[in-house]
C-alpha cells in the first residue's frame, strides 16, 4: 500500500468531497474543492460541468453567466452528471440555457410589436419543447416547481401585452383583443394583479365618448381620449347627458387625445415661462442680498479699524 496518493488520487478526492458537499448543499465550499481537483490535473468532464452549475447558481437570469455557461455545456453534450440529488443531462442544460438566453435578451429589449411577436414564438418553444416537465435550473439552482408550460404562461402574457400597447394608437379594439389574451394567459397564471390591469385596459379600450372640446367621436378611454378633472356643476351636467355618446361624467371631462396634449404643451409653454421668471426674479434678489451682505461687511470692517 502506497503511502502517499497520487496527484490523480489527489483530484478525485477533492471532486468527490467536492459533489459530497454539493449534496449537503454547501455549494461555496463544493466550488473551492472542484477548483482543487481541477488544480491536481482533474480533467474529467463532470469537474467542469458541476464547477460551471456552480458559479451559475446565484445568478442563472444573467446573460452573460448564461452564454458563459452555455460554451461549457456545449463541450459535453452527451454527459451526466450528479448534482445532488439530481441526474442532470448536459444536453437538457443545454436547451434551457438556449431557450433562456433568447427569452432574456427579447425581455430585455425595447417594447416594440416585433418584441412581443417575439416573446409570443419564444413562448411557443418552451411549450413545445419543455411542456409539462419542470424547469431543470430552477428546480436545482432555486429549489422551484415550474413547467416549461407555466413559463410559457407567463411569456405569452408578456407578449400579447406588449402587443396590445403596441397596437392602440393604431387600432384600440384590436389592441383590446391582444389584451383579452395576455388576460387568459395570466388567468393561467393567477397573476390577480396582472389581470385586473389587463381587464382596465379592455375595459378602457372599447368605450366610445364625444369630446368635451371639439366633439369629435373617439374610442378608447386613456388612450384616443383622456377623462379630466373638472367641477361639473349639477345645471352643466342636466345639459350634457341627453346626448347618445357622453362627453363627461361627474367628475371629468372627456377631451381627445389631440386636445388633451394642445392643452398640456400650452400649459408647459406657461410653466416654462412661469419658471423663467421665478428664475430671473430670483437670481436679481440673490444679487441683492449679496450686494447687502457685501455693503455690511465693509461697514462692520470699518468699524473694526477705528
Amino acid at each position: 500500500m502506497a503511502l502517499f496518493k497520487s496527484k490523480e488520487e489527489k483530484a478525485a478526492a477533492k471532486f468527490d468531497k467536492g459533489s459530497d458537499l454539493i449534496s449537503q448543499k454547501k455549494f461555496g465550499e463544493a466550488l473551492a474543492q472542484l477548483e482543487k481537483s481541477i488544480k491536481k490535473g482533474n480533467a474529467s468532464p463532470d469537474v467542469y460541468v458541476l464547477k460551471q452549475m456552480l458559479e451559475m447558481r446565484g445568478d442563472y437570469e444573467d446573460l452573460t453567466v448564461l452564454n458563459s455557461a452555455l460554451n461549457i455545456f456545449k463541450k459535453y453534450p452527451d454527459v451526466t452528471v450528479k448534482y445532488g440529488v439530481y441526474d442532470v443531462p448536459v444536453s437538457r442544460l443545454i436547451q434551457e440555457c438556449e431557450l433562456r438566453i433568447e427569452a432574456n435578451s427579447k425581455l430585455q429589449s425595447e417594447e416594440s410589436a416585433q418584441k412581443g411577436n417575439d416573446l409570443c414564438q419564444i413562448a411557443g418553444k418552451y411549450l413545445e419543447n419543455l411542456g409539462d416537465e419542470t424547469l431543470m435550473m430552477e428546480e436545482i439552482f432555486s429549489e422551484e416547481k415550474i413547467t416549461g408550460r407555466q413559463y410559457s404562461n407567463f411569456l405569452y402574457a408578456r407578449g400579447f401585452e406588449i402587443l396590445a400597447e403596441s397596437t392602440k394608437w393604431d387600432d384600440p379594439r384590436k389592441a383590446a383583443e391582444y389584451m383579452q389574451s395576455s388576460l387568459h394567459y395570466n388567468q393561467l397564471r393567477n397573476d390577480t394583479e396582472r389581470m385586473q390591469k389587463n381587464e382596465d385596459f379592455i375595459n378602457g379600450a372599447k368605450v366610445t365618448a364625444n369630446c368635451w372640446f371639439c366633439g369629435r367621436q373617439v374610442s378608447g378611454s386613456n388612450i384616443h381620449f383622456v377623462p379630466m378633472p373638472a367641477r361639473i356643476t349639477e345645471p352643466i351636467a342636466k345639459q350634457t347627458g341627453n346626448g347618445p355618446l357622453p362627453t363627461n361624467d361627474k367628475e371629468h371631462v372627456f377631451a381627445c387625445r389631440a386636445c388633451f396634449s394642445s392643452i398640456n404643451i400650452q400649459d408647459e409653454a406657461y410653466l416654462r415661462i412661469a419658471k423663467r421668471y421665478a428664475d430671473e426674479e430670483d437670481a436679481a434678489l440673490r444679487s441683492e442680498l449679496i450686494g447687502y451682505i457685501n455693503d455690511l461687511q465693509r461697514q462692520i470692517n470699518n468699524l473694526a479699524r477705528k
